[in-house]
């Protein structure tokens, strides 16, 4: 009977239509990233190949003094890659790590970047 329980609420917190081999649609959501070096918070990436955060997290870039909040996103034909480009014109390639249905890696630059799933 507690094993009937603990799978019945592990299920709760998974997305709905979670299929870990569709990348694209695993990363819509809004995700909480696990700090590094005292940054981040928040992101959302949106159905339509758009996304934001926050200012404090580790994804807002900044181009002589503009501060970019905002980006499209899209990945590359195997999903290993997703690239963001940003409203100040900067754009940066994410290397996609584990990818599972409440937990997702993107590395950059030998940083693993962990978000969890709001």
């Amino acid at each position: 009977m507690l094993s009937l329980f603990i799978t019945a609420c592990g299920d709760d917190n998974a997305s709905p239509s979670c299929d870990t081999t569709d990348v694209a649609a695993t990363i819509v959501g809004t995700w909480a990233e696990t700090p590094i070096s005292g940054m981040g918070n928040e992101v959302t990436f949106s159905n339509g190949m758009s996304g934001f955060c926050t200012e404090a997290s580790l994804f807002s870039t900044e181009l002589n003094g503009d501060v970019s909040t905002t980006f499209t996103w899209a990945l590359n034909v195997d999903n290993s890659i997703i690239t963001l480009d940003y409203s100040n014109g900067l754009s940066v390639n994410y290397n996609v790590g584990s990818v599972e249905c409440d937990n997702f890696d993107l590395e950059l630059f030998g940083f693993t970047v962990t978000l969890s799933r709001k």
